[in-house]
């Protein structure tokens, strides 16, 4: 009997040796075998570096690139490809490199909420904060000029200025809930909040989208609908990832019903303060579009002897020292920088209307005419310089 019992011991490990290799668990070696992949996914990864790559060509060599086609082309077609392929770069890809990233993770049996160092803080930066940034860049840049501009009622109004950035604080906590999971994969799973602040941030995101393509939010230009949606479907994708590997379940979201509560009246009452505010935008708007005026330009109808202004009968209009500098260094910029000048030109354009039109007294004039002057400074001591080379 001895014999048979020494048999079946030495059996035993065997046996379990070959349960386990074909669990995927350990080889006989004893060293742990890699689970699989559903689909194996690994493309992914060359393409979030790809993208990661063209992202950096994007920015720092697309002008040396241009230049390489044709040396002789400086006209203002270049500068055009170039300042779409810039903002392409920056307002657009961003996000976009993340997907795949994501996706990979989501498609792994096991520890899918644990990403490598790189990829944890292309996530943070290229979602979380660049998010949060485009919310408030864009509730600035598309604000409306008069009624009309963007439809008809209150409703239209609703992601523009105070009533925009109600939704701002609730999106900068989920994204940072967003950030802490990714950080911090073992919080992820078991607090539900994370799961909450990533599901707001991605349903915030989508109704941008809807509001850009069939609200004129950024003034007609649907192609800004990529930047919210790019996020939108990363906050998505990552709050299937965390559901799929969360250790709580739908029936034990019940023991979190304060947690649940509170989320849901934090997001109810930034979505109601939308209502007066927006109204108060649409009803403060002229009823005709405004002339072209600007920044600096209304900077001159402060006290003339704050601002130094005069009649220019040629020009028919009021021109004062600080607004010819700033001419001059336009066209400096324009000159050597066509490309630069291009998208700031751009900027400024969306921008400069609207702060101008909040300058209604001349003791506002007098403020912005200030506030302009270490620029002013600046720019003048730019074009010393730019003299002085040019001279030798």
């Amino acid at each position: 009997m001895q014999p048979d019992k020494n048999q079946n011991t030495d059996a035993e490990p065997s046996s379990i040796a070959s349960s386990g290799n074909k669990a995927g668990g350990t080889t006989p070696t004893g060293t742990a075998s890699k689970p699989k992949r559903i689909g194996q996914f690994r493309i992914s990864t060359l393409l979030s570096w790809t993208a990661v790559i063209c992202f950096l060509m994007t920015v720092f060599r697309v002008d040396e690139f241009i230049a390489s086609i044709d040396p002789t082309r400086v006209s203002t077609e270049s500068d055009e490809i170039l300042s779409m392929l810039t903002a392409f770069a920056i307002f657009i890809l961003p996000p976009w490199i993340c997907i795949p990233i994501l996706i990979d993770q989501f498609l792994e049996r096991e520890n899918g909420l644990n990403f490598k160092l790189a990829w944890r803080i292309i996530l943070v930066m290229f979602v979380a904060i660049f998010s949060v940034l485009m919310l408030m860049l864009a509730t600035v840049a598309f604000s409306p000029d008069w009624k009309e501009s963007k439809g008809p009622s209150w409703f239209y109004y609703t992601l523009d200025g105070w009533a925009g950035l109600t939704l701002w604080p609730i999106y900068g906590i989920g994204a940072s809930l967003f950030a802490s999971g990714i950080t911090k994969p073992e919080l992820a799973k078991r607090n539900p909040l994370i799961l909450y602040g990533v599901l707001t941030c991605a349903a915030i995101s989508f109704w941008y989208v809807l509001a850009t393509l069939f609200m004129s939010f950024a003034h007609g230009e649907k192609l800004f609908a990529t930047v919210p949606g790019g996020c939108g479907v990363c906050y998505a994708i990552y709050a299937g990832i965390i559901w799929r590997n969360a250790e709580f379940s739908a029936s034990s979201l019940l023991q979190y019903w304060q947690t649940t509560v509170g989320w849901l009246v934090f997001l109810v009452a930034s979505i109601i303060a939308k209502y007066p505010l927006a109204t108060r935008i649409y009803d403060e708007l002229p009823d005709e579009a405004p002339e072209g005026c600007f920044i600096v330009t209304a900077a001159t109808r402060g006290h003339q002897s704050v601002v130094g202004t005069w009649f220019d009968e040629e020009q028919d209009r009021l021109l004062n020292q600080q607004l010819l500098v700033f001419w001059k260094f336009e066209s400096q910029i324009k000159q050597r920088f066509p490309q630069a000048h291009v998208l700031i030109r751009w900027i400024y354009n969306r921008i400069g209307p609207i702060v101008a039109r909040m300058i209604v007294f001349r003791w506002q004039a007098d403020l912005v005419y200030w506030t302009l002057k270490p620029i002013e400074l600046l720019a003048k001591f730019s074009q010393q310089i730019s003299s002085g080379g040019n001279s030798k």
